[in-house]
């Protein structure tokens, strides 16, 4: 099998939407939550999933990567400069907002279409989002996965476990101070050259 990862633009909403929303299911997306595109003044609560995909599938910069195996879209991965830096509930460590700290993305979400997980996409859409997010100029980039024991429901599992992030080189460096399903988030990172 070929896999190609690409930057969602517009032209690939379609694409974008098999894989989160493959039902076209009108219910709020919860992983936009924390989406860096969106600020302070946008209220996702109004919106519907397909009304969020949209306006993200508009953003410049591209505020993600999906990535193909044998051209059709298995998996989507949400990266971006960091929006965390303000926030009272993740303290990633380093930087502060200041226009002189170090460029850093994040991962907020990764999404694998059912029936295709356990097969190696999640390396391929971080390693993805890692190459689009350096090709930005970020400096570094971060992930606030969980660490299940055993096994988690695929929501839970959007925001990624340790053990994606461990297979593609990053590291845990903080604990944040929230919480999904009872687990701490991590903050782990990898630095880029």
């Amino acid at each position: 099998m070929r896999s190609e990862t690409h930057p969602l633009t517009s032209d690939r909403y379609d694409d974008l939407a098999k894989v989160v929303n493959p039902r076209r299911r009108a219910h709020r997306c919860r992983c936009l939550a924390g989406c860096p595109i969106f600020d302070e003044t946008h209220d996702r609560w109004r919106e519907t999933r397909e009304q969020s995909l949209i306006r993200l599938s508009e953003h410049q910069p591209p505020a993600g990567v999906l990535v193909y195996r044998d051209g059709e879209a298995v998996g989507w991965c949400q990266v971006a400069a960091r929006k965390w830096a303000l926030s009272t509930s993740i303290h990633p460590s380093g930087e502060s907002g200041s226009p002189g700290a170090t460029k850093v993305w994040e991962i907020a979400c990764i999404v694998v279409r059912p029936g295709i997980r356990r097969q190696g996409v999640t390396a391929h859409l971080i390693e993805g989002a890692v190459e689009y997010a350096a090709s930005e100029g970020a400096c570094a980039i971060e992930s606030y996965p969980v660490n299940p024991r055993g096994r988690i429901d695929p929501q839970t599992a959007s925001v990624g476990t340790k053990i994606m992030f461990d297979r593609t080189g990053f590291r845990v460096v903080g604990v944040t101070k929230m919480r999904v399903s009872r687990m701490s988030r991590l903050v782990m990172r990898r630095e880029l050259s």
